[in-house]
């Protein structure tokens, strides 16, 4: 689930709730971290200007 807005500037805005991990291999770090996220109802920050993307 994505909800992407405006704040004024020239970039949207965007969250991002993913309901599956980054990766399948259970010996990874990301393993259960995006479903761990998703149960605590947290967003990730979706970067969609380049400036942003490269910080």
């Amino acid at each position: 689930m994505q909800a992407v807005g405006r704040d004024g500037g020239r970039c949207p805005v965007a969250r991002t709730l993913l309901t599956y991990s980054q990766s399948s291999n259970p010996n990874s770090p990301h393993f259960g971290d995006q479903t761990r996220l998703f149960s605590e109802g947290k967003w990730v920050t979706s970067r969609f200007c380049e400036k942003d993307i490269a910080s």
